[in-house]
């Protein structure tokens, strides 16, 4: 009985011994990975996927493993092709799911920096940005400009996510977002409900819809239905402080102010004219 024991013993022992060299070949073998990440400082080749091959050795075996390289960023190879896809992708969401027009889309590739730009830089997302000024002066391309920042604020830290990640992140984040021209919601009454609901809302061209009071009166409750659900909304004009209330109201005129006082921007764009800056890149 005594040596039955004794042969159970001798086995486990050999059981634990052989774990624990086990486990010491895993902590050996991290801490040969973790050392030959630290020494990657440079591209080590053109890459596909965003991931470095790292060869290690397993007791009497090497094996290989694929991580993400630790200096994968915009300016790497694989960065620059990655960035390019996501700029694609956007730019797809952008003009196909949420509206907005091409020609605003095709000037991201060379940022124009304008009053209206720097001014929805600043903006915090919060209440209502009044873009307003002459036709031609950039404020629907910095609307435009603003939703695509506002997309890749929400796909996040793309080098650190698989491309279904990022591209689900993207998608999830456009189904909020509704870009409508103010004549587009007075005749279409699906819009007028959709666009009181959007996470957010470019409203384009306030004062170009109808002057009939019905059509003034859809306005007034689309907009006064974002201001009591402090929904984020961008709204670009060629109407003054002044215009707004005389077409809709002190009232309405005070609240989209008052909210663009706290939190939000009334912004008078200038006299640049995008048209002429574009006219003078193509000659």
């Amino acid at each position: 009985m005594q040596e039955h024991c004794y042969g159970k013993s001798n086995t486990m022992s050999s059981h634990i011994g052989s774990i624990a060299d086990a486990s010491q070949r895993v902590v050996t073998m991290l801490a040969e990975k973790e050392k030959k990440i630290a020494e990657i400082t440079s591209c080590p080749a053109p890459c596909t996927d965003g991931c470095v091959s790292i060869k290690l050795q397993m007791g009497n075996n090497r094996v290989v493993q694929e991580e993400t390289c630790p200096i994968l960023g915009p300016n790497c190879a694989y960065g620059v092709a990655l960035q390019r896809q996501i700029a694609q992708r956007l730019a797809e969401l952008m003009t196909a799911k949420i509206g907005i027009p091409r020609r605003h889309v095709a000037r991201f590739d060379r940022y124009i920096e304008t009053i209206a730009t720097k001014e929805a830089t600043r903006w915090n997302s919060r209440g209502f940005l009044v873009l307003s000024g002459k036709t031609g002066c950039g404020k629907s391309y910095a609307a435009a400009w603003f939703v695509d920042r506002y997309l890749r604020s929400r796909i996040g830290n793309p080098y650190q996510s698989e491309t279904w990640e990022w591209r689900a992140k993207a998608e999830s984040a456009a189904s909020g977002v509704m870009w409508s021209g103010a004549q587009s919601i007075v005749e279409d009454r699906s819009i007028a409900t959709d666009v009181k609901r959007s996470s957010l809302l470019i409203l384009d061209d306030l004062g170009k819809e109808s002057e009939l009071s019905s059509a003034q009166a859809i306005i007034r409750d689309v907009i006064s239905k974002r201001y009591d659900s402090e929904r984020p909304t961008i709204i670009t004009t060629e109407l003054t402080v002044s215009d707004i209330g005389v077409r809709y109201g002190r009232a309405l005129a005070e609240r989209v102010i008052g909210e663009a006082e706290d939190g939000g921007r009334f912004v008078t764009c200038g006299d640049l004219s995008l048209r002429l800056i574009d006219r003078n890149c193509a000659a």
